[in-house]
């Protein structure tokens, strides 16, 4: 029986590539993962494969947070969007009720750890905080969901890899999940909601700027995987432009969850 491996790189890129330094090998029936720590993103030029161009991922960090999250899922109600929320563990048990609301609106949840760590002293310390916010975030899946995982500030290191695919819960997961619009590049100011309200940046400014990314995304032909955060009113309001702009695009956009990228749903 075919033995698969699921706790991976998953880029929001052309993922599985041989460019991208992910190659794959049978081994006595067995599907191997060779995976290499030095990969960083984003990579310029990658794709998000087996997708159409016309397609965006929102995905949404760091909540929830009663007010901010409720203005956010607000807004993709008004624009008929869906989005996928990597939330904190710790956050959950305090914001039930938006948790509720957010599943029943038709939104996907991921596991952002329980306490939004980037680095762990100890392999323990980092299975351990996978787990506990599992636990919590648990209940909020529904039997055929995909379990997701996000890795904050994105920080990854194949070690970490090797602990997550040796754990008997934590090796049915896919990830870390990364993006390729609202990440932030060096220089920048408006590229990411929270550099825009670090540099006091307009809600209009920042908008643009995403718009801007998911159109460049667009022009090289890959589908935009958008990083937003649901901490400030204004990550809300940002959403909420970034929606109005891009309906009155003569470009049709469809907005799909990220366990539908073809890529995630094959390593299930």
């Amino acid at each position: 029986m075919k033995t698969i491996i699921i706790f991976i790189l998953i880029l929001s890129a052309e993922v599985f590539a041989h460019s991208f330094g992910h190659q794959f090998h049978e081994e006595d029936g067995q599907r191997e993962k060779i995976f290499s720590s030095k990969q960083t993103f984003p990579l310029v030029g990658a794709k998000i494969k087996g997708v159409t161009k016309n397609t965006i991922f929102i995905t949404i960090d760091d909540g929830p947070t009663r007010k901010v999250t409720s203005a956010v899922l607000d807004a993709l109600s008004e624009y008929d969007a869906v989005a996928t929320f990597f939330v904190i563990g710790k956050k959950v048990a305090r914001n039930r009720a938006t948790m509720e609301r957010m599943v029943q609106l038709g939104h996907a949840v991921g596991n952002h750890t329980y306490n939004h760590e980037m680095d762990f002293p100890s392999k323990s310390t980092f299975y351990n905080s996978l787990m506990d916010a599992h636990e919590v975030v648990t209940p909020y899946l529904a039997n055929n969901d995909i379990t997701l995982f996000r890795a904050p500030g994105g920080v990854w290191n194949s070690w970490r890899t090797d602990v997550a695919n040796d754990h008997p819960i934590l090796s049915g997961y896919v990830g870390p999940i990364f993006w390729n619009a609202g990440g932030g590049v060096r220089g920048v100011k408006n590229d990411a909601d929270w550099k825009c309200w670090k540099y006091k940046q307009s809600v209009k400014s920042c908008a643009n700027s995403y718009v801007k990314q998911i159109y460049n995304n667009y022009r090289r032909g890959t589908a935009s995987l958008v990083l937003f955060h649901d901490l400030k009113i204004k990550s809300a309001q940002l959403i909420k432009e970034v929606l109005r702009q891009l309906e009155g695009s003569s470009i049709k956009w469809q907005f799909k969850l990220v366990e539908e990228i073809p890529a995630v749903r094959d390593f299930k």
